[in-house]
């Protein structure tokens, strides 16, 4: 229940002037007619001992010198219709997220405020957020607090004793860890005459993340041995010479809040053939005749007649020389050197199954070679002889020939 006040005023009306004072003296001089006589009024004032609004009931009662007396009333009605106001709202801010996670913990400023009636420890002060992190309470915020990656927007409201209220709005946005893509893989062929093909690989996509990024890229082989690396958000120089074979170029970007990496792959390819010289051509006799002797009627030829020539292993007379191979990559590495004899007669030297060819240097055949010669009409026989190389990276070089000639033995005829 309500309790009602009581202020009481005396009005002493005088000749010529009307003196209102509180019991406590204080006095307000009003101007009224000339009077004969004075007149003694009280006033007093009844509040209902709200605030918003305040209703105060004030009574006027006047007596005469004969004791005749009246009373007036009039109600007097205060209220408060002016809102507190914000002197301080908290600064929009962006903020990153605490190191890999996906929210920042975060101290705010506070507010202040004022109100032209309700003491500021009175005002009611209410805070809700939405977006990113939803939440609401009463007072400030708790400090430190947690809010999540992304807009959260924080909106203060204070509230008068009168129900007058005002809003202070701000926006905290937490920035997230980086988030990269790199570009597609990339597949190529050299450059011509070189072992490396040069080209700009791009840069990666940022997809998310704030705030200052730091870039850094680092390049490996297929053995995870570093080929190179650097700073920034493009690889130096461009364009880059990758190396034949497969690349591992890994970009990271890392902000305040993490880091985020990706692999581009640069593969690429060697197609083109290494070159060589192939041997001399060869021109050798049948193995050789030592003695003829006639003794008649007849003629024997000491030792017997071979018809072929001999390649004995080891010769290296149809090896290939190392110093005449070219290639557009290093050649460091062990090239395979492939070989073929194709005989006049139209067979071939034995090779291994189900290759067509023997590899290595034909020194290292593991046996003689026996090159037919003819023993019948006294021609020279020519057997040829096909080369190939495959360099490092399987490429095979167009074929190269070169010639073995075997002489006949000299004719003998016995003449009559």
């Amino acid at each position: 229940m309500l309790q009602s006040s009581v202020t009481e005023y005396v009005l002493v009306i005088t000749s010529g002037h009307v003196l209102l004072s509180e019991t406590s003296e204080t006095k307000a001089t009003i101007g009224v007619e000339q009077l004969s006589a004075p007149i003694v009024a009280f006033v007093s004032d009844v509040s209902d001992n709200n605030t918003c609004p305040e209703v105060i009931t004030r009574t006027y009662s006047v007596t005469d010198d004969c004791n005749n007396s009246i009373n007036v009333t009039q109600t007097i009605t205060v209220d408060d219709t002016t809102a507190p106001t914000f002197l301080f709202c908290p600064n929009t801010e962006s903020i990153p997220a605490d190191w890999e996670e996906s929210f920042a913990t975060v101290s705010l400023d506070d507010p202040t405020y004022t109100d032209n009636c309700t003491p500021v420890g009175s005002l009611t002060l209410t805070w809700t957020m939405s977006g990113a992190t939803v939440a609401n309470g009463v007072g400030i915020i708790p400090d430190p607090y947690q809010f999540n990656v992304g807009p959260t927007t924080i909106t203060y409201t204070i509230t008068d004793n009168c129900g007058n209220s005002d809003n202070c709005q701000f926006v905290i946005t937490i920035t997230e860890e980086s988030d990269i893509e790199c570009q597609p893989a990339i597949d190529t062929v050299s450059d011509f005459g070189s072992c490396f093909a040069s080209l700009d690989p791009g840069q990666p996509t940022l997809l998310a993340g704030a705030g200052t990024i730091t870039w850094t890229w680092s390049m490996t082989d297929e053995s995870g041995t570093i080929i190179d690396s650097g700073n920034g958000q493009q690889v130096s120089p461009l364009p880059y010479s990758f190396p034949v074979g497969i690349t591992y170029l890994t970009w990271r970007a890392e902000n305040a809040a993490g880091y985020d990496e990706c692999i581009q792959i640069i593969t690429v390819t060697d197609d083109q053939q290494p070159t060589f010289t192939a041997p001399a051509p060869l021109e050798e006799c049948v193995e050789s005749i030592f003695e003829a002797i006639y003794y008649a009627p007849t003629m024997d030829i000491a030792p017997d007649r071979p018809e072929y020539y001999i390649f004995t292993s080891g010769n290296t007379a149809l090896d290939l020389d190392p110093t005449n191979y070219t290639d557009n990559c290093d050649l460091s590495c062990t090239v395979e050197i492939r070989w073929r004899i194709d005989f006049e007669n139209g067979t071939a030297l034995p090779s291994p199954t189900p290759s067509t060819y023997n590899t290595g240097q034909p020194s290292t055949y593991g046996s003689d070679i026996q090159f037919l010669g003819d023993g019948v009409t006294f021609n020279n026989v020519v057997h040829t002889i096909t080369y190939w190389i495959v360099d490092c990276h399987g490429n095979v070089s167009a074929p190269q020939t070169t010639t073995m000639t075997v002489t006949p033995r000299p004719e003998i005829i016995k003449l009559n």
